[in-house]
């Protein structure tokens, strides 16, 4: 599992990108491009 805490919107970090593409589970906090 992958936890990405987020304190700023810093857009779609690609550590996030790299770990949804190896099939790991992502835990984001304030991520919203992911939510469309």
């Amino acid at each position: 599992m992958f936890v990405q805490p987020s304190y700023a919107n810093e857009g779609v970090p690609q550590s996030i990108v790299q770990a949804m593409a190896m099939m790991v589970p992502v835990a984001a906090s304030a991520c919203r491009p992911f939510l469309r």
